[in-house]
């Protein structure tokens, strides 16, 4: 579902209010992005929550944020909107899935207002139809299927943090003192290779004008 609201500065927002993680969520966001080749950077919030009397709603705005709900695992599977002209999504069988259409339903709407589609009809058509952007959400599904296993272990791997060594008070102040050398050193070369270049110079001026002979 696509709603406009005017734009506004504003840093990338994220709220998780589900049994989900956030890297879990954000790597399938990512992966949902690319998929529908939506800039990643373009949008400028994600809430992820729960559902209890649903299976699953969505929400898109013109200002590039999104809000998506699952429901209980007691509500699937579940059969999906069917269009005027008999096309839907089809059955999700279980939260993941709704996940998954659902987000990329919403990003397909985000996607269609940067590509200037204006497929829906009404006073508010931006973001393009509901029905046009079911299919898009439907080819990522599919997508999402045929490699469920790997994306699911992937999404769910714990991140890796290099932890950065500890640097003392006496490291730092040796480091600096390192680095200050090195741009002395720099100076000092610089400032030599400069003197040759005035001294051949003045040598040649000395040769071609005599004491005598310097112009005025």
């Amino acid at each position: 579902m696509a709603r406009q609201q005017k734009r506004r500065k504003a840093g990338t927002k994220w709220k998780n209010l589900t049994t989900w993680d956030d890297h879990f969520l954000r790597r399938m966001l990512s992966w949902v992005c690319k998929e529908i080749d939506y800039p990643r950077l373009k949008l400028t919030g994600a809430e992820f929550g729960n559902r209890t009397n649903r299976a699953y709603s969505g929400r898109a705005w013109y200002s590039h944020r999104i809000l998506v709900r699952v429901g209980p695992e007691s509500r699937f599977p579940c059969n999906t909107f069917v269009h005027g002209d008999g096309f839907s999504v089809g059955k999700l069988v279980d939260r993941i899935e709704a996940l998954v259409k659902v987000t990329a339903h919403e990003v397909a709407h985000l996607d269609n207002e940067r590509r200037g589609n204006n497929s829906r009809r009404g006073s508010d058509p931006w973001g393009g139809s509901e029905r046009y952007t079911d299919s898009m959400a439907k080819q990522v599904l599919i997508a999402f299927r045929k490699q469920r296993d790997e994306l699911v272990a992937e999404w769910s791997a714990k991140p890796t943090r290099v932890a950065k060594p500890k640097i003392s008070a006496v490291e730092k102040r040796a480091n600096a003192a390192f680095e200050a050398e090195k741009r002395w050193e720099a100076k000092a070369k610089r400032a030599k290779t400069a003197l040759a270049k005035a001294k051949k110079k003045a040598a040649y001026y000395r040769k071609k004008y005599p004491a005598d002979m310097t112009p005025a």
